[in-house]
């Protein structure tokens, strides 16, 4: 009864708060890729419901291996944060970023390439830092502006007893 009372306390904490936590590393899960994303839409063509702002939760990372081709789709938490730790060792590009806002039955959304490259080394937590997609009717640029520590910050502060903060810390290229 206990175990089920902390099960639905989990599940209420992660829906309603938007609570998470990073998995330990472990002999399986070896290697940390994370950073933190950010959307500021400054104009977008008549949508409903409107696009127009900054946001963080809910945007889509499609992460691809360039060797394989196999891809992996991480989503932002509340905060921009993302992460996974299902990644191996090598050369992988983003190659696609999507956000999507829905209101009632209806919904909008903007997706964009940015296809930037990045290595993910074995035994790390490799830190994206943070990202930056900013756009409008005419443009769209997407950038990692190298703000590497205050990604690892947030994570030293908000998941304290996790066994990454152990691990060294590389700033992907």
């Amino acid at each position: 009864m206990k175990k089920l009372i902390i099960g639905i306390l989990l599940i209420f904490c992660f829906f309603v708060f938007n609570c998470t936590s990073v998995p330990n590393a472990n002999a399986r899960k070896k290697t940390l890729v994370i950073g933190q994303i950010i959307l500021e839409v400054k104009e977008l063509r008549a949508s409903s419901p409107s696009l127009v702002g900054t946001h963080k939760q809910g945007i889509e990372i499609i992460i691809e291996n360039i060797e394989s081709g196999k891809s992996y789709s991480l989503k932002s938490q509340k905060n921009g944060l993302f992460y996974s730790t299902g990644l191996k060792a090598g050369n992988y590009k983003i190659s696609r970023v999507i956000f999507k806002k829905s209101s009632g039955p209806t919904s909008t959304g903007i997706g964009w390439s940015p296809q930037r490259d990045f290595i993910v080394e074995e035994g790390y937590v490799n830190n994206m830092g943070v990202l930056e997609w900013i756009s409008s009717n005419r443009t769209a640029t997407f950038s990692g502006n190298q703000k590497f520590i205050e990604v690892r910050e947030y994570f030293q502060s908000n998941f304290s007893s996790s066994n990454w903060n152990e691990y060294e810390w590389l700033n992907t290229k």
